[in-house]
């Protein structure tokens, strides 16, 4: 793309027509170009922004503000101060936007918008931008480890909405309400919140709700036709809200697997129909299904999917050159495939292969699991490491789920430990970066802690002990337990025997897993499973002992 063709900023043909809403008033694209141009004359000289506001509008004048300004938007993919101090080192060039005076770090200079809603400058024409200008540096979640930069320029934003728009009818016709729930760093929230209101004929809705009754208030907030941009996360929490839901066009996930089910439920509760987009930071939007009915996905039009070298790439119109993917895909032409599951999705345990997608929406559809994913090892790890896995589930037992997934999986992927947790670690767009999620199970590790053991056939204390049938004696089994407790509280001193029951006999040589649950600073239960079997449990009291 030569630097010397130019793309205009906004679709600029009605300045008259509403672009959004802003506390209750009506912004006309006139007055955004005016708001624009304003903020953009009182910029810093500094090359790069980080562009942080939370309020979609401030979000939109801040960002082409700076590209008018000849500047380069950073779009982080959280707003964590580590993330923030991460970004300022590898840009120390840089200064924040925001729509409130907070300082988001040290090193980091904010710079308020200021926007006068009775300015009544009435720009004539849209400023036009080079194709070749790095509009934004958005960064990958960093759900497979550290976030990383991906340049975008003006011309592959731009040519990549119109394919969305196409594809969702959204060029012409009557002015369509986008309500969000993502942010618009994102890839996802930005071609849908930004890029499309700038482009296409649809309203920017400045909030981003995030609880189901907020989603409604908003929805009824907008005039119709209403579309909703949103996740599998804010869908789940939808379909079990109780919630008197205006008419909807139609809802667009993306930024995480959905499974039909949960599309089908949301179609009944919300009387409409779902879609997905499949995309990626690297390449942006690139395909799309109605997740009800079609397993297949289509490229969006002009788009292409190919076998590459490794792995399948896609091509089309707004990328430089052909875009590979971490997905493994099925082939059914260039315009339709299958997704099996992603490159680093892929796991291998004892010989065999699963998908951690796949592995996931079975645990989500277990009944009683609110919310669970499965853990991979770390590449480090030694080998037959086990995978973990944790579930937001209130209502039932770890023992129940684990009876559930032992119909549909194979025991080799069984999640080994299997811990629960009031709540996972999800980020704004629903994804769950995988440091987040080793910080949950450190945390949890803390409070709880699984040991094996079994009592061989040799152990002194069976000759002799029900000859015919030997039985391990409970008190060789409170041995055992005490061992694991002290291993895992090395500095406590036990208040006595335990309180005990004993639920089942345990054989020589059988595994018995005893799993225990720290109560509070003085107490800890303990339950031992053999087979899916609670074969004892009981509560340990103890005293902590001062670290010399």
């Amino acid at each position: 793309m030569s630097s010397r063709i130019n793309l205009p900023l906004l679709n600029f043909s009605r300045p008259q027509e509403t672009f959004a809403v802003v506390d209750g008033r009506a912004v006309t694209r006139e007055k955004f170009l005016a708001d624009m141009l304003q903020v953009a004359d009182q910029l810093p000289e500094q090359p790069y922004a980080i562009n942080l506001c939370e309020n979609r509008y401030y979000f939109a004048v801040g960002f082409m503000a700076a590209m008018l300004r000849g500047q380069h938007n950073l779009l982080p993919p959280n707003q964590l101060s580590s993330t923030i101090e991460e970004i300022t080192a590898d840009y120390p060039d840089s200064y924040s936007l925001s729509e409130t005076a907070e300082q988001f770090s040290e090193r980091l200079q904010t710079h308020k918008i200021e926007i006068n809603l009775e300015t009544t400058s009435k720009p004539d024409q849209a400023p036009e931008i080079s194709a070749d200008h790095i509009a934004a540096i958005l960064f990958t979640s960093g759900s497979t480890g550290k976030p990383v930069a991906n340049p975008k320029t003006w011309h592959q934003l731009v040519k990549g909405v119109e394919l969305i728009l196409q594809r969702f009818n959204l060029q012409k016709g009557e002015l369509t309400s986008l309500v969000a729930t993502v942010p618009a760093q994102h890839m996802f929230g930005l071609e849908c919140t930004l890029l499309a209101p700038l482009f296409g004929n649809v309203l920017l809705q400045t909030e981003r709700p995030f609880y189901p009754d907020d989603i409604r208030q908003s929805l009824e907030d907008v005039s119709a036709p209403r579309v909703l941009i949103t996740t599998p996360m804010h869908i789940r929490a939808c379909i079990t809200a109780d919630c008197d839901w205006p008419e909807l066009g139609f809802i667009v996930s993306a930024t995480d697997n959905l499974s039909a089910d949960v599309a089908a439920d949301a179609e009944l509760a919300l009387s409409t129909q779902v879609f997905e987009i499949l995309g990626c930071t690297e390449a942006g939007a690139f395909a799309t299904r109605r997740t009800v009915t079609d397993k297949t996905w289509r490229m969006l039009p002009g788009m292409r999917i190919f076998d590459g070298s490794d792995v399948a790439a896609v091509r089309g119109p707004q990328l430089p050159e052909s875009a590979p993917l971490q997905d493994i895909v099925q082939l059914h032409s260039d315009t339709e495939f299958e997704l099996l599951g992603r490159q680093t999705d892929l796991i291998k345990v004892a010989g065999k292969r699963a998908s951690l997608n796949d592995l996931n929406i079975k645990l989500q559809s277990i009944d009683g699991v609110e919310d669970g994913v499965f853990i991979p090892p770390d590449k480090n790890n030694k080998p037959g490491t086990r995978l973990a896995a944790i579930i937001v589930a209130p209502e039932t037992t770890v023992e129940s789920v684990l009876a559930a997934l032992g119909k549909v999986l194979d025991p080799v992927f069984f999640p080994r430990p299997l811990l629960k947790a009031d709540k996972l670690p999800r980020n704004a767009t629903g994804k769950l970066p995988r440091e987040a999620l080793l910080q949950l199970l450190r945390q949890i590790h803390c409070m709880s802690f699984t040991k094996e053991f079994s009592i061989p056939t040799s152990h002194p204390s069976l000759p002799g002990h029900f000859p015919d049938n030997p039985v391990v004696p409970g008190v060789v089994i409170l041995q055992q337990i005490e061992i694991a407790f002290q291993n895992w509280q090395k500095n406590v001193v036990l208040s006595g025997w335990p309180q005990v029951k004993f639920l089942q006999p345990v054989s020589p040589d059988q595994k018995v897993e005893v799993k225990f649950d720290l109560k509070n600073n003085q107490q800890a239960g303990f339950k031992c499973v053999s087979a899916d079997k609670v074969v004892a449990s009981g509560i340990f009291e103890f005293q902590r002992m001062e670290k010399k």
